[in-house]
């Protein structure tokens, strides 16, 4: 084999080696790509759904401070938004948007290939592909940004990223309200089941003297009938209320990311975050032009369709790319580039009609709200000034006009009626009014702005 290599020309000696080295190049080629595309590893983190029941069971308020009575609505809307499942949810989708704000404005990663057709024509045309025709396919090559481009790029990222945490802005916000309304539910109720038990008392008072009476001979069995019955009617609505009071707390458990059973402590009194408001409809308007999220959340959704106009405006510029070879990519000369500067130009029409539907029902749900508090506190002091204090009194009467005799029963029951009425009223009432503050602050935004947030703003 040597002496027939040795009487090979000096060319064809050369050829085999440069052969076989062009044969290893797509090799070696693969394994530098492969090398490039190893940089990243991936864990799984597979969920149990054993163990996040287990996680939510475990979740339960702090023990009350020292002499307290119970938490207020301020202490269980800030424990509602650390433990709502939902919010956490919502939080982790603006985290998303936290990452990609990392990439926006880079400069594209430059496109590594290689191009067979020469290696290909050397084979077909006899000459045998060497290592200079796999090596003369190599190309890199990087898409030129345009003038303006990343810097735009970046301004439309933030404001996306703003939109994200007024999303999540707008979930805490909701959330407060319907913490702050739900323990005015528990409380509400609760407040039926008390009054129902001053009730009873008032009934079982009127059933014992008539049961005395009636063995007496001083009243017929009708009428210890008749007593009787009042007192199983309001005996039987004791069931209704507290149904009605278990309900409002499984709601606020949910709210509260607590198990649905949870008897959560609430102090008797709930205090209001102020005083009925003095400022004027255009003061809480004004107000609520800054403070509220869903304001905040058109206005930052149209900043985001401005800078994606202006992109697509600064894209219809012919795209230059470089490297081992040289393109363009003249985009004003294809239909696709009119029709997407169109459907930018209408999407900031659409975000700005948004924004003004924001603000024209921002502005409504302040006067509504604000009426329905001024409204909800003029019955509440027709109600205590006059109403029940009649009811008592007139009860009072006709107890002592019982004693002397001047009255019978069927002038009693109605009256006691009348202030089991005047009571119910009441307890709805003042719960209405406490609801309807609550309303009022959380539509100026002052309700959030009080809890502080989470969100980066």
């Amino acid at each position: 084999m040597a002496r027939a290599l040795s009487r090979l020309p000096d060319s064809a000696q050369s050829e085999r080696p440069a052969r076989m080295q062009g044969r290893s190049a797509p090799a070696l080629l693969l394994g530098a790509l492969a090398t490039l595309g190893a940089c990243a590893t991936y864990t799984p983190a597979p969920v149990d759904p054993d163990a996040v029941l287990a996680a939510l069971e475990a979740v339960h308020l702090p023990p009350p401070t020292e002499g307290g009575l119970g938490a207020t609505s301020f202490e269980l809307a800030r424990f509602a938004l650390e433990h709502n499942p939902e919010l956490g949810a919502a939080r982790a989708r603006l985290a998303v948007s936290e990452a990609l704000l990392g990439g926006a404005g880079l400069l594209d990663a430059p496109t590594l290939g290689w191009d067979g057709m020469g290696a290909l024509a050397a084979e077909l045309a006899g000459d045998g592909a060497t290592s200079v025709d796999f090596l003369a396919g190599l190309e890199l090559s990087i898409e030129l940004p345009l003038t303006g481009e990343r810097e735009v790029e970046r301004r439309l990222a933030k404001s996306q990223r703003l939109a994200a945490e007024q999303r999540v802005a707008l979930a805490e916000w909701r959330l407060l309200v319907e913490v702050h309304l739900a323990v005015e539910d528990v409380l509400e109720a609760r407040a039926h089941l008390q009054s129902n038990a001053a009730l009873q008392d008032i009934a079982r008072a009127t059933d014992d003297y008539f049961a005395t009476a009636r063995e007496a001979g001083a009243a017929t069995s009708i009428q210890a009938n008749l007593a009787h019955g009042e007192l199983l009617s309001i005996q039987s609505e004791r069931l209704s209320l507290e149904d009605d009071l278990a309900r409002a707390r499984r709601r606020l458990n949910v709210l509260l990311g607590l198990r649905p059973g949870y008897v959560v402590p609430l102090g008797q009194v709930q205090q209001q975050s102020g005083e009925r408001r003095s400022e004027g409809l255009e003061q809480l308007v004004q107000r609520a032009l800054v403070q509220r999220p869903d304001l905040a959340l058109a206005l930052a959704a149209y900043a985001a369709a401005e800078e994606e106009l202006h992109l697509a405006v600064l894209r219809q510029v012919p795209r230059l790319t470089v490297g081992t070879a040289f393109g363009i990519a003249p985009r004003l000369w294809t239909g696709t580039a009119q029709a997407e500067l169109d459907a930018r130009a209408r999407a900031r029409d659409v975000a700005s009609a948004s924004l003004t539907a924001a603000v024209h029902h921002l502005r409504a749900e302040l006067h509504e709200a604000r009426t329905a508090e001024a409204a909800a506190a003029r019955i509440v002091a027709d109600l205590e000034g006059a109403v029940l204090p009649n009811a008592e009194e007139s009860l009072r009467l006709v107890r002592e006009a019982l004693d002397a005799g001047e009255v019978t029963l069927a002038e009693l029951l109605p009256l006691q009626r009348s202030l089991v009425a005047a009571r119910t009223r009441h307890t709805e009432a003042v719960a209405e009014q406490r609801r309807a503050t609550w309303r009022l602050f959380a539509a100026d935004g002052t309700l959030l702005n009080n809890h502080q947030p989470t969100t980066f703003r």
